[in-house]
């Protein structure tokens, strides 16, 4: 990624689909387990959408793992009193103590490191009985057009829900529930503002053009090709 493309993510409320109401979705079904101990780290977090989320919402202290600074940055003059810390650092390589977290969440990071890839590295994190919680693009059902082939290339791990569900059985997790994200998660959330941004940042950078059409391609196939793909819950314990 560009420091162009950083700093445009970086104006955005967001930097992949989600919502509150789907983070929370999915954080009903660990909150029970949480003491007011209880550490959880998100990985990928951003500028902090999904930790300020689940810092509102529980009594746990997150740590908020991303590789970018600037996002960091705007994340901790965001975080006010919210019990949020945070550590730059690459998903992949993660030097941090091993069975130390009750959760592991992971909303969009998935997909940068291959599903498989994500819940094998991350499984050491998290304490005996522990939960992940992450999202991964995946293709909904076996049919797709050629269209959204594309994906393919820029994710050639990409899978079908239930493979993701067996890949998690298969590595020592018991898969408890996944759901797809909303229409509203993807668009208001996310394109919206993107759509809003790309004509400054033509405007200004016509280097980033190639970086634009991609984005516009995206949201495109995202309208007319919605039923084939989405990003989808996934929530395991460890066992």
């Amino acid at each position: 990624m560009t420091e162009i493309q950083e700093r445009f993510f970086y104006d955005l409320p967001q930097q992949g689909p989600g919502s509150d109401y789907e983070t929370l979705k999915a954080l009903a079904y660990v909150k029970q387990s949480l003491q007011w101990d209880s550490r959880i780290l998100d990985i990928g977090c951003g500028t902090g959408r999904d930790a300020f989320c689940l810092a509102e919402n529980t009594d746990a202290a997150i740590t908020a793992v991303d590789r970018s600074k600037l996002f960091l940055e705007k994340l901790n003059y965001l975080k006010g009193e919210r019990s949020v810390e945070t550590l730059c650092a690459d998903m992949r390589q993660l030097d941090l103590p091993a069975e130390s977290f009750d959760v592991v969440w992971a909303e969009g990071a998935a997909p940068k490191m291959g599903f498989l890839n994500a819940i094998k590295a991350w499984y050491g994190l998290i304490k005996p009985q522990g939960y992940l919680v992450l999202t991964d693009l995946v293709w909904m059902g076996m049919y797709r057009p050629y269209e959204v082939t594309y994906f393919q290339k820029v994710y050639p791990q990409m899978s079908t829900a239930s493979s993701c569900l067996a890949a998690l059985e298969v590595e020592g997790y018991r898969p408890i529930a996944s759901f797809s994200l909303s229409d509203h998660a993807w668009r208001s959330n996310f394109y919206d503002a993107i759509a809003r941004n790309l004509p400054r940042l033509e405007r200004e950078h016509p280097e980033e053009r190639t970086f634009a059409r991609v984005l516009q391609k995206e949201m495109q196939l995202r309208a007319d090709y919605a039923e084939y793909y989405n990003m989808v819950f996934f929530i395991a314990q460890k066992i």
